[in-house]
């Protein structure tokens, strides 16, 4: 076994999927807490709302890992250059146009706006998903041959 191959890519590739929407969620729900007429029930609806989107988005973000993370990740290995920088940044680059594909078959076509704060929240959501990877699957930061 080389020193640069993935460990559990299975289970890193099924946790970060569950990670990648949480920058969302916590946004959303600091967003309820933060306003002015907050109340519990109020919160406690807004729970179900975002439970359902991420169940609904889950399936989406797997498939966009298997399919795209997790072939990179071990392209990667196989040409020596495995590395957390690297595959952070390939995620928090494939974020956005992934969640543009997601608005589309959620809004039955496509977006009209792009504003700064969907391709920050979304490039956040790739970083988290792509350090959850990292860390489940005992990616190093450098590759080994530049360590």
């Amino acid at each position: 076994m080389k020193k640069n191959d993935i460990k559990n890519p299975i289970k890193a590739t099924l946790i970060s999927s569950l990670v990648a929407p949480l920058p969302f969620v916590v946004m959303v729900l600091v967003n309820l807490i933060s306003m002015e007429n907050f109340q519990l029930s109020i919160f406690i609806q807004m729970l179900g709302i975002v439970l359902a989107i991420m169940l609904f988005a889950l399936p989406f973000t797997c498939i966009i890992n298997f399919v795209l993370v997790l072939p990179m990740a071990l392209l990667l290995s196989r040409i020596n250059s495995l590395s957390a920088i690297y595959l952070c940044l390939w995620c928090s680059l494939i974020a956005f146009p992934a969640f543009g594909m997601y608005m589309r078959m959620f809004n039955g076509g496509p977006t009209r706006e792009v504003d700064f704060l969907a391709i920050t929240l979304t490039t956040l959501c790739g970083l988290c998903s792509g350090i959850a990877f990292c860390r489940i699957a005992k990616i190093r930061l450098k590759p080994h041959d530049l360590a």
